[in-house]
């Protein structure tokens, strides 16, 4: 073997060499240095994902306490003021918030007759036969202050008649038809 490299030209004999060492590099580099440098990528795009995290469950906290607010909002919208009244004390809510509105608005309540209604999905329907007596103007008012007031309300049925024909903006005689839905657990 000694003479087949004694042999060699001096420079071929360097290439040798040069690749050699090369190749040994590479090797080198493939099996040590590559697994390090992935390991170094990893931890530093887990650093950055947990410093994300931390950024976001302050933002997690923020958000919930959003959904939460949104969840109450949606529930009063839903029940109003009586999400834990019994049926016979939401029936008296009911007929007491109509009274008010109907003061406020100048409209005349002349009665309110609540009965039983359904089972609708998850809710319990509850009715109430209203009569109104007022203005036009009047009963319209009454009518989006109920809707923005008692938004758990619905219009089931409306018949509307005059009163007197006689004057310009005549009395009419509205009776409706409500429901009010509550969740049955």
């Amino acid at each position: 073997m000694r003479g087949v490299i004694s042999r060699q030209e001096p420079r071929t004999l360097g290439m040798l060499l040069v690749m050699l060492l090369l190749a040994i590099t590479v090797l080198l580099f493939t099996f040590v240095q590559w697994p390090a440098i992935k390991n170094y990528r990893a931890a530093l795009e887990s650093r950055e994902h947990l410093g994300a995290n931390i950024r976001t469950s302050e933002q997690l906290v923020e958000r919930l306490a959003m959904e939460k607010a949104s969840i109450e909002a949606l529930n009063k919208r839903l029940h109003g003021d009586m999400t834990g009244l019994p049926i016979e004390q939401m029936e008296a809510y009911v007929i007491g918030r109509l009274q008010k509105l109907s003061w406020n608005a100048g409209v005349e309540l002349i009665g309110v007759r609540p009965r039983e209604g359904q089972q609708v999905e998850i809710f319990r329907e509850i009715l109430f036969d209203v009569e109104v007596t007022g203005r036009y103007f009047d009963f319209f008012n009454w009518l989006r202050s109920v809707g923005n007031d008692l938004g758990f309300v619905v219009v089931k049925s409306f018949e509307i008649r005059p009163v007197n024909t006689t004057q310009e903006d005549p009395e009419l005689r509205v009776v409706l038809g409500m429901a009010a839905y509550r969740v049955e657990r």
